[in-house]
């Protein structure tokens, strides 16, 4: 259960999300978001913070390849050119 605090900062983190997607791209942006809810959720911590932040990248490179290469979905860019 995801008590008031947690609820509320993953709202925050939904907005930071929102506002970095067309500043940072949605790739990089995407997998710090997953990265940061994850570790906001993890408590106590029970998994090492490695492993949330490979599963977000995996993720995040995963929703990537779904939608830009499968689906053809134009997704906003990071100044990398991802």
């Amino acid at each position: 259960m995801v008590s008031a605090s947690g609820a509320t900062a993953v709202a925050c983190a939904g907005v930071l999300y929102l506002v970095a997607l067309p500043r940072v791209g949605f790739l990089a942006s995407t997998a710090l978001f997953m990265g940061g809810v994850s570790l906001l959720l993890d408590r106590p911590r029970r998994y090492p913070v490695t492993v949330h932040l490979a599963t977000a990248i995996a993720t995040a490179a995963l929703l990537w390849a779904i939608f830009a290469r499968i689906f053809g979905v134009i997704l906003p860019r990071g100044p990398l050119g991802v």
